[in-house]
């Protein structure tokens, strides 16, 4: 069990650094949204032979429509490669991206956030990496807290992680 955790914990931390950093460029430098979506598409479907206890479940939150969606496009970019890299490995664990591979669209609006939340949530992730905007980071970081869940995000405002265990 240690041994997943410090696997979802690196998971989760190579898809925010990854994010920030793929955020920066365009769909064009990235390989743009076809490869985007073939790469998610493998990689989600990708499961080990091992069974359910090698696979850690993740959900991605971000934006992915208006002024800000250049974000959400870095962050799906960011994520499948992470996803195609660990997967990759020999750690005995595969990552599966809820929601079909897709990161669900919090529009940068606080209440697009929850239902974002609320439907990555269905699908019963161990952890979600969240948003980069406090706007919509402080609602889902207090319903994160609340449902035990692992929230890790790119806002950097102290509120956030005054809302729980994060």
């Amino acid at each position: 069990m240690k041994k997943r955790n410090r696997v979802l914990a690196l998971t989760v931390a190579a898809a925010m650094s990854a994010s920030l950093l793929a955020g920066c460029g365009s769909s064009a430098q990235q390989g743009g949204a076809a490869s985007s979506e073939a790469a998610s598409t493998d990689t989600a479907a990708s499961v080990p032979d091992g069974g359910e206890d090698n696979i850690i479940r993740v959900g991605v939150v971000c934006s992915m429509t208006g002024g800000s969606a250049i974000y959400g496009e870095g962050a799906q970019n960011a994520v499948d490669m992470a996803v195609e890299e660990i997967n990759a490995g020999d750690s005995g664990y595969k990552i599966e991206i809820v929601n079909g591979g897709k990161v669900a669209d919090d529009a940068k609006d606080a209440k697009q956030a929850m239902n974002a939340y609320n439907k990555v949530m269905a699908d019963s992730p161990e952890a979600i990496v969240g948003s980069f905007f406090l706007s919509v980071t402080l609602p889902m970081a207090e319903q994160a807290s609340k449902d035990g869940m692992l929230l890790a995000t790119g806002a950097t405002n102290a509120d956030v992680t005054l809302k729980g265990d994060l």
